[in-house]
């Protein structure tokens, strides 16, 4: 059985706002603000806020100290002058497993070349990786180096081009005057 004060602690803070006209934007799926106070956000998934001008955050208890610039004992109170809706940390949607495409796989030749001659790794260990599956190459000759995980299932794959590009401004990653291509591909929650 849970106590007074740990139901109190588990209300949910958007629907409190909701229920006491404390006005709302949401930012995201899982992302509110205050509308009054903008740097004040809240976040869903987790039932916690961070108010950025002040410098403070936490549950709902804290919420309704700073929001009422009142004691603990008057956001207790006022906490418990009806029933509110209770968070429930099952509302996480579980992510889809990541499915790695190898359609688009090509011989790891300019792959390898790239991180032996212009990476500078020792040749041995891009070996040992290549024979373990680890890092392979795409039909554009870009760098992948596989997650897997300790079934040698993969979960996730990290893409690094190995073609120059220069004045590109759309590409994130720059070396010196030169830029390359770097993209990060899903990786289920459940292997952070």
């Amino acid at each position: 059985m849970t106590s007074k004060l740990e139901k109190i602690r588990n209300i949910n803070i958007v629907n409190f706002c909701r229920e006491n006209n404390i006005e709302l934007n949401q930012d995201s799926k899982e992302y509110y603000r205050l509308t009054e106070h903008d740097s004040c956000v809240i976040n869903d998934n987790k039932n916690v806020f961070i108010w950025n001008s002040k410098g403070k955050g936490g549950n709902i208890i804290s919420f309704v100290q700073m929001y009422y610039n009142c004691d603990f004992k008057e956001a207790i109170k006022k906490l418990s002058d009806r029933e509110y809706e209770l968070f429930n940390n099952t509302q996480v949607v579980k992510q889809k497993d990541y499915c790695y495409d190898n359609s688009k796989e090509r011989p790891v030749v300019e792959a390898r070349s790239y991180l032996i001659e212009e990476r500078s790794n020792n040749p041995n260990i891009v070996s040992y990786f290549i024979k373990k599956g680890l890092i392979r190459q795409d039909d554009k000759k870009n760098v992948l180096f596989v997650w897997k995980d300790s079934n040698d299932k993969i979960i996730g794959c990290s893409e690094q081009g190995t073609r120059t590009f220069y004045n590109q401004k759309k590409i994130n990653i720059k070396y010196g005057k030169k830029y390359k291509t770097k993209e990060i591909m899903a990786l289920t929650a459940d292997y952070l």
